[in-house]
């Protein structure tokens, strides 16, 4: 049944962000006719699925937007009209073709650092070899930029500490990314009222969020995945820019804390995984666009992270 479900997947997957073949003519409720949907759990911009039977979630574009701030409290947000003000800093986030783009042209450039792939079992792509041997060359290159983040990070670990983390093979080569297939068609949500939106369909990941994690439990080659997967967010930080959504559950309460308390981090029988690869901070753009302080916080609070990671390591 996986099988099945998955050569469908990849025949009506979108691979190239600004093409002009129509995303929406696609029908989702064909694809998963044969599946019973389960409601599991709903993020700021999507609902999550799990397809049962099989070892998928399906992830559902919302544009009925709301902000979690306390346990069982959200602030429901008027998506259109916010989007129509925010666009004066370049700010989209409803899921229109121009924005299923975008988010897709992040996530290519996302899976070039926290993603290694050995081969299309792992994850499927028309420019898988291409994709690959960039992974391997940013993993092999990791100790000789450690001197330039350092500078402009002011980390106050050393070198050789990080160097005995990335002594661990199984580590330096771990995939922090859930293979997936991005579609696009009309909503099946009654909230969605049969708009167009994006379509995530992930590889399920079992495990426990590290907002729920002890640190004091976790395993070293589940501490040296971490350290290599927060020194990778600052090496993507340092050339590119962007940094990937690591928001805490409730975003009023614990927004002091946006790496530890997050869910977008899993910790799971196959090690660490990042599950939300489409919300990054750019910011290298305006004020707005980049998340206003939000980045600064983000970047401090993983340096602390990785301190810790790495005196705990040793």
């Amino acid at each position: 049944m996986n099988k099945k479900l998955e050569t469908l997947l990849q025949k009506n997957a979108i691979y190239q962000p600004y093409s002009n073949t129509d995303y929406f003519k696609t029908s989702i409720e064909n694809i998963i006719s044969a599946y019973e949907l389960e409601f599991i759990s709903m993020g700021t911009f999507s609902r999550v699925f799990k397809i049962k039977g099989t070892d998928w979630v399906m992830k559902e574009g919302r544009w009925d937007i709301d902000i979690s701030i306390f346990p069982n409290v959200s602030i429901p947000i008027p998506g259109e009209s916010t989007e129509n003000l925010l666009r004066l800093f370049e700010v989209s986030f409803l899921p229109r073709k121009e924005e299923i783009d975008r988010q897709y042209k992040l996530y290519l450039d996302f899976i070039k650092y926290l993603g290694f792939f050995s081969n299309a079992d792992t994850y499927y792509h028309p420019k898988a070899n291409y994709i690959f041997e960039l992974q391997k060359k940013i993993r092999n290159s990791l100790l000789d930029k450690f001197n330039i983040l350092k500078k402009e990070y002011r980390f106050r670990f050393t070198k050789n500490q990080l160097k005995k983390a990335l002594s661990n093979k199984k580590a330096l080569e771990h995939n922090y990314v859930p293979k997936e297939y991005l579609l696009a068609g009309k909503s099946i949500s009654e909230e969605n009222r049969g708009k167009n939106t994006y379509y995530i369909f992930q590889e399920f990941i079992n495990g426990e969020c590290l907002h729920d994690v002890n640190e004091k439990e976790l395993k070293k080659d589940q501490i040296d995945q971490l350290i290599l997967m927060f020194y990778l967010i600052m090496l993507m930080h340092s050339e590119l820019k962007l940094l990937p959504d690591t928001r805490p559950r409730y975003s009023l309460m614990e927004a002091v804390n946006w790496i530890s308390n997050t869910d977008n981090i899993i910790i799971s029988q196959d090690g660490v995984k990042f599950i939300d690869t489409r919300w990054f901070w750019e910011t290298d753009s305006n004020i707005v666009k980049r998340g206003f302080i939000l980045p600064d916080i983000i970047l401090n609070q993983t340096k602390v992270y990785l301190k810790t990671l790495l005196d705990h390591a040793e």
